[in-house]
C-alpha cells in the first residue's frame, strides 16, 4: 500500500472568487485526462457532481451583483451621464476661442480626460472609481487656474455630487442583495466543500489501494493545485501590512 497524504485543503479559508476557481482548476484539470485516461465511473460521477455545484454557485454570485443593478440605479446613472455632458459642453465650448491662455488650460485638462475615453463601455463600480479619481484630481491645486479660468467649478461640482449618489446607491443595493443571498451562498459552500471532501477521499483511498493507474494522477493534481493555493495565500499574508 503506498504512502500518500494530501496536504491541507485551503478551501475554507478562500473568498467566494478563489473558492470557485480553486475547484474549477481541479475540476477542468481532471477532466482534461479524457476518456482513455480518466475511465472510473464513480470518479467521472463525483467530478460531475461538484462541477453542477461549482457552476451553481457561480450563478448565485452573479445573481447578486447583477440584482444590485435596480430601476433607480439605471435612472441614477443617467442623471450622472446628464451631468457629464453638462461638464463636457461646458469645457467644449471653449475649444474656439482665440485665447491662447484658454487654449492652453483646455489642453491641460483634455490630457487628463482622454485615458478615460471608455467610460461608457465599464462596469458601474469601475466607471464610478475612475470619475472619482477625475474630480479629485480637478480639485487639486494645479488645476484650479485652469477651471476657474473656464468657468468649470460648478459642473465640477454636480459630477461630484452625482457621482457619490450613485455610489451610496450601488453599495446599498448590493449589502440588501448579500443579505438576502448570505444564507443560500453560505449553505451552497458548505454543501460544495462536502463534495469536494468526498471526491479527495476516493482518491486518496483508491490510490493508496493502487485500484487503478488514474487514481495516482488526480491524486498528483489535486495536491499540487493545493500547494500552490497554500504558497499564495502565504505570500498574501506576508503582504498585509502590521496594524
Amino acid at each position: 500500500m503506498k504512502k500518500l497524504k494530501f496536504s491541507a485543503s485551503p478551501l475554507q479559508g478562500l473568498g467566494n472568487l478563489d473558492f470557485s476557481q480553486f475547484l474549477k482548476s481541479q475540476i477542468d484539470r481532471i477532466r482534461d485526462l479524457g476518456e482513455t485516461e480518466l475511465t472510473d465511473q464513480q470518479l467521472k460521477t463525483l467530478v460531475a457532481m461538484l462541477l453542477g455545484s461549482t457552476t451553481t454557485f457561480d450563478t448565485v454570485m452573479l445573481r447578486m451583483h447583477k440584482n444590485a443593478y435596480t430601476e433607480e440605479l439605471t435612472a441614477l446613472d443617467q442623471i450622472r451621464s446628464n451631468s457629464i455632458r453638462a461638464f463636457m459642453k461646458a469645457l467644449r465650448g471653449h475649444d474656439l476661442s482665440l485665447d491662447p491662455a484658454i487654449i492652453k488650460e483646455i489642453t491641460y485638462i483634455d490630457a487628463l480626460l482622454k485615458p478615460h475615453d471608455n467610460l461608457h463601455s465599464l462596469s458601474l463600480d469601475e466607471e464610478t472609481s475612475i470619475i472619482n479619481n477625475i474630480i479629485g484630481h480637478l480639485e487639486k491645486p494645479n488645476y484650479l487656474a485652469p477651471v476657474a479660468l473656464l468657468g468649470l467649478r460648478s459642473c465640477i461640482a454636480q459630477v461630484k455630487k452625482d457621482n457619490q449618489t450613485i455610489w451610496l446607491k450601488y453599495n446599498e443595493c448590493i449589502t440588501a442583495d448579500m443579505e438576502r443571498d448570505i444564507t443560500d451562498s453560505r449553505e451552497l459552500r458548505g454543501q460544495i466543500c462536502e463534495e469536494y471532501d468526498l471526491l479527495c477521499d476516493y482518491v486518496y483511498v483508491n490510490a493508496r489501494l493502487g485500484t487503478k493507474p488514474e487514481f495516482a494522477i488526480v491524486f498528483t493534481i489535486i495536491e499540487t493545485l493545493r500547494k500552490q493555493y497554500l504558497l499564495q495565500a502565504g505570500r498574501n499574508a506576508e503582504r498585509k501590512p502590521v496594524i
